[in-house]
């Protein structure tokens, strides 16, 4: 098996979750990957958990909206699932619907530009994580 190409992890445990890549050659593998990983990560909670996506190298040319991301993966429809906080792409621009709440099925999707805005969010939106020290190593450093 080759080497991995993403990480995911808890940056405040069991309650915010964290999933990157490490360039941009993102395969299939790689996205069952991640899946996998959280699904485990996250299949004994009993509260309110948070994931930020840091979809900075991600080859995509747009921008998803949070139902199009509910309907790739049922992780993302998890009932204790509160914020969805999407990195975009270093290559894409948001615009201000983008940047706009998006809410469906009690999930709530904020797209941001960087790693420091999201934990900035995160903290902003979640009480129980205001407070936290964040450890911002776990994101690659591009």
């Amino acid at each position: 098996m080759k080497n991995k190409n993403f990480k995911t992890g808890w940056l405040v445990e069991n309650k915010l979750a964290a999933l990157t890549h490490f360039h941009s050659n993102i395969s299939l593998e790689d996205i069952q990957g991640v899946l996998q990983e959280t699904t485990q990560m996250i299949s004994n909670l009993k509260e309110p958990f948070n994931i930020i996506i840091d979809n900075r190298l991600a080859p995509i040319d747009r921008i998803f909206s949070l139902r199009e991301f509910q309907s790739s993966s049922s992780l993302l429809n998890h009932s204790l699932l509160n914020y969805l906080i999407v990195i975009k792409p270093l290559h894409l621009t948001l615009n201000e619907r983008q940047k706009e709440l998006e809410i469906s099925n009690g999930v709530k999707l904020i797209n941001t530009d960087s790693v420091k805005s999201a934990i900035k969010i995160v903290k902003g939106v979640e009480k129980d994580i205001q407070s936290e020290k964040i450890d911002l190593t776990f994101f690659p450093d591009f």
